[in-house]
């Protein structure tokens, strides 16, 4: 029975057991759900907490549209709290925000695709009309199946600011770059052209339209001038030092067609924000203007612009090379020193533009006879100098001898007339000896000097020990001492009396003014030792005017402590001052500003200086006679030419020369000569000084031809004027108790 209860009941236990195991089953999946669920619903409020934080309005929709998430940000952006906004539709929601979405996202929401789609739009908390990017986002499950949308609003205001200021910031750049003067390429690290500005466009012959991607050497085609090789690759150099370079080469730029163009270039690295180059940019400028006028001015600055000959200053630093080059090498070079005998001659009689034809002319002929390594250049006026590059001295003495020759045999024709020129050559071996150019110039000037002193027109090779040579040192060393003397005020007066031979005679004292130079140990000099080198050397016009300011303030002095304003003062001026155009200035402004009456004024002038500037003596004595003052011409009757001008030159005393008057007690011819010129001059209205007159019958002999005046040793010896002019005899009767003396 009870196995029979069994079998009945068999397929119900089996349902009921099958039902329990379901229920089982049922319950455990749907715990296993609400867990699921619940930690989903964890995972996500996380997450849409953490949007909470974000910049975009973001919301979350189910297949109704109604709301089942939204971020802080959407909440600011409806306007209201959240608490009211879950569940409610979402159309309704953003009504106030949007009165109506974009079309594609409606649709796209609609049709749960994702899209992004971005419109100008209002934003409702102010309205104000800015771009926004909506995204829509379909949600699915894990079977793919849509359970809602994800929207996100972004605000793309700072984008779009953000994109407008690099795009300003790129069209000044760009704006910048094309309004430069200088020309700018840049490339990538790889050497590829990416840009060119106008400028370089110009420069280069290439475009924006096919220059960008090509190598940059095929656009930018550089060359070194001192090489003509091509120039490195600039890129290269400055990737490999990884900062900006400025070439200093000169260097030269081929443009497309062929055309060159002188340029300077400066290449830097251009770096990202993190510091890593990603190019190089090229900044060049066209320089060929500039460096041409550099190369002119570089050749004016060393060439001479009448003969196109190196000047002085070049030729020193040439010089300096082949004096180094004979140190270190033990090469034999020369140097010649050469100076035009009669380029004074052609320039007065002609003018300068006569002078400078001539000196052309003779350039080129210097040049013809000079080997292709020797230097010829003009140092100054009528003077050239030759650099003769590895000779030794006889050689050079032939070249010397004929460049001579050459000028020698020359003819220089100007209109119609036609000059025979000479040149003087001073030839110097350049050897060790020289410690420098100075001392090297010095002695080629010195050769130069001996070869005019020796008669012009010749060659004269230096030698240390040329008695010449240590003639003109010493007398060049006299210029030193003079030119120092007068800027330390130690030149003395001296003076020696004029005496008259007859009471018939004017009576107002007269002295002839003197100089000597007082050295630095307070001995006096006497003029013999130092005149003549300040005359050869042109210090005599310095000398001139220090012995006329010193004499004026002079003569105040004395007449102050004689209590006179008779005496008269006889004033030496040298043939030199005589002609030069700025001392006759420096005489007639003195004069005029000084309170000396001109009558006290005498100044002598050289027989000599007076015939060979004649019409500079005519002028200077016409325009100081109308202050007064008298002259007197000095030495007179040393030529016999000068009798032929004496009728035009209206001096006041002719002083005999002492070498007639010397001798005249005992030579006939001297004595002869004594009366002639005084009768002469008495014929002229001239009165007459008899100089050197150092003994009584000498004076006798004087007083018996008629002479006005005499001047001598037997009368008084030139002394210091301070301490002469009391006691010296300036009368006749002074020189008749001096004839007494001398008697007893």
């Amino acid at each position: 029975m009870t196995e029979q209860l069994i079998l009945d009941y068999w397929p119900v236990l089996i349902s009921l057991t099958v039902a329990a195991y379901c229920v089982v089953r049922l319950r455990r999946t749907t715990r296993e759900l609400e867990r699921n669920r619940s930690s989903s619903y964890m995972a996500e409020a996380e997450w849409m907490h953490a949007l909470d934080f974000a910049e975009d309005a973001m919301y979350l929709v189910d297949l109704d549209d109604r709301l089942v998430r939204g971020n802080r940000k959407f909440f600011e952006f409806i306007g209201q709290p959240a608490e009211q906004c879950l569940g409610q539709p979402i159309m309704q929601l953003i009504h106030g925000a949007h009165e109506k979405l974009p079309c594609p996202v409606c649709e796209a929401r609609l049709e749960r695709r994702d899209a992004i789609y971005v419109k100008e739009a209002d934003d409702p908390m102010n309205r104000l009309h800015r771009p926004i990017e909506f995204i829509v986002k379909t949600r699915r499950d894990a079977a793919g199946n849509p359970v809602g949308v994800l929207m996100v609003m972004r605000d793309l205001s700072r984008q779009r600011q953000a994109e407008e200021t690099i795009l300003e910031s790129r069209e000044r750049l760009m704006v910048t770059l094309e309004s430069m003067g200088e020309a700018v390429i840049t490339t990538d690290v790889n050497g590829l052209v990416q840009y060119l500005n106008p400028v370089a466009q110009n420069l280069t012959g290439w475009g924006n339209a096919d220059a960008p991607g090509r190598p940059l050497a095929e656009v930018f085609h550089i060359s070194e001038d001192s090489t003509g090789h091509q120039a490195r690759d600039p890129v290269t150099a400055c990737l490999e030092q990884g900062a900006v370079i400025a070439s200093d080469r000169d260097t030269t730029l081929s443009r497309r067609d062929h055309q060159d163009f002188a340029i300077e270039l400066t290449t830097a690295p251009i770096r990202d924000r993190n510091g890593k180059v990603i190019g190089v940019v090229l900044i060049f400028r066209d320089i060929t203007q500039i460096r041409s006028m550099a190369r002119q001015l570089t050749y004016q600055a060393t060439h001479d612009t009448l003969t196109g000959l190196i000047n002085r200053r070049e030729f020193e630093l040439r010089l300096e090379h082949a004096l180094d080059n004979t140190r270190t090498e033990g090469r034999h070079h020369a140097l010649c020193y050469m100076d035009l005998d009669q380029f004074k001659l052609v320039n007065d009689t002609c003018g300068h533009i006569a002078g400078d034809a001539l000196l052309r002319q003779l350039t080129t002929l210097l040049k013809s006879k000079l080997r292709d390594n020797d230097l010829l250049a003009r140092l100054g006026g009528d003077e050239f100098g030759v650099l003769l590059e590895g000779c030794p001295l006889p050689k050079a003495i032939a070249i010397a001898e004929t460049l001579r020759m050459v000028v020698h045999d020359f003819r220089f024709i100007w209109m119609d007339k036609t000059f025979d020129i000479g040149i003087s050559i001073g030839l110097v071996p350049i050897s060790d000896q020289f410690v420098s150019v100075t001392e090297l110039l010095s002695a080629a000037d010195t050769a130069c000097y001996i070869a005019k002193d020796l008669g012009r027109n010749r060659v004269h090779a230096y030698e240390p020990d040329d008695a010449m040579l240590t003639k003109h040192q010493g007398e060049m060393h006299w210029v030193q001492r003079i030119t120092k003397a007068i800027d330390d005020n130690r030149l003395i007066l001296y003076c020696q009396p004029i005496v008259a031979l007859s009471d018939d005679g004017c009576t107002s004292p007269s002295f002839e003014i003197l100089v000597r130079l007082q050295d630095e140990n307070n001995l006096i000099i006497p003029p013999m030792a130092f005149i003549p080198a300040a005359e050869r050397y042109n210090v005599m016009v310095a000398v001139d005017r220090w012995v006329l300011r010193a004499a004026l303030d002079a003569w105040q002095r004395v007449c102050a402590a004689c209590a006179t304003e008779r005496v008269m003062f006889a004033i030496n001026i040298s043939g030199s001052s005589l002609c030069n155009d700025s001392y006759q200035d420096f005489v007639l402004d003195t004069v005029a500003k000084s309170s000396v009456p001109g009558k006290c004024i005498c100044f002598e002038i050289t027989e000599t200086a007076a015939v060979s500037n004649f019409q500079q003596a005519q002028h200077f004595i016409t325009s100081l006679r109308a202050l007064g003052c008298r002259f007197a011409l000095d030495d007179f009757g040393c030529g016999l030419s000068s009798f032929t001008y004496l009728k035009n030159l209206a001096v006041d005393y002719l002083k005999i020369d002492g070498s007639f008057v010397r001798d005249m007690a005992h030579d006939p011819i001297d004595y002869a000569m004594v009366e002639s010129i005084n009768q002469l001059g008495h014929v002229m209205g001239i009165q007459t000084v008899a100089e050197f007159v150092e003994n009584t019958a000498t004076l006798e002999l004087l007083r018996q031809l008629g002479v006005d005046y005499a001047q001598g040793y037997v009368l008084a010896e030139p002394m210091p004027l301070f301490e002469a002019h009391l006691s010296l005899p300036t009368t006749a009767a002074d020189l008749a108790a001096v004839a007494l003396d001398s008697t007893c």
